[in-house]
């Protein structure tokens, strides 16, 4: 992340989640307290911790209004594109092979999920992408399509 990101902290009262947010996209739950008591769950406080001396920050408790607006039902599309957001760590607006190696990694039961360049390019010609420059959102979406994923799954983990 860089200087300028609004980086939000969500809590998800009712499922019992913490989740992040950047610059209005949901980066993932962070915290899974669903084994937590009723009580423990409802007694969740915000905590920041900084280690770099020159951090500025700014904490909005709600009444500035957020980027993330939780209460917007997200459809398949919308959720595959935050994914796609997540996960383009370089920005330029494509997955390339360690970044789809990534996000397969992260959303498989097995965080050490075999994925190498042959699956990769195999992916990319499934979906019309380019295997030099990546996939675009509309090619990662694609691979939802065609049941590659469970965007419901990888959405929230």
């Amino acid at each position: 992340w860089s200087g300028g990101d609004v980086v939000g902290v969500g809590i998800d009262r009712l499922n019992r989640k913490i989740f992040l947010t950047r610059n209005g996209v949901h980066q993932g739950v962070v915290f899974d307290g669903t084994l937590l008591s009723e009580a423990a769950a409802q007694d969740l406080h915000l905590a920041l911790g900084v280690t770099a001396s020159s951090a500025i920050f700014t904490i909005n408790e709600g009444p500035g209004g957020f980027m993330f607006d939780p209460k917007r039902e997200l459809n398949t599309y919308s959720k595959v594109n935050q994914l796609f957001t997540r996960f383009d760590i370089n920005g330029d607006d494509f997955l390339d092979f360690p970044e789809l190696k990534k996000v397969i990694r992260s959303t498989s039961y097995n965080p050490n999920e075999p994925f190498n360049n042959a699956d990769y390019v195999r992916f990319c010609r499934l979906t019309d992408a380019s295997v030099t420059n990546g996939m675009d959102a509309g090619a990662f979406y694609r691979l939802y399509e065609m049941n590659f994923g469970d965007i419901d799954e990888d959405y929230s983990f």
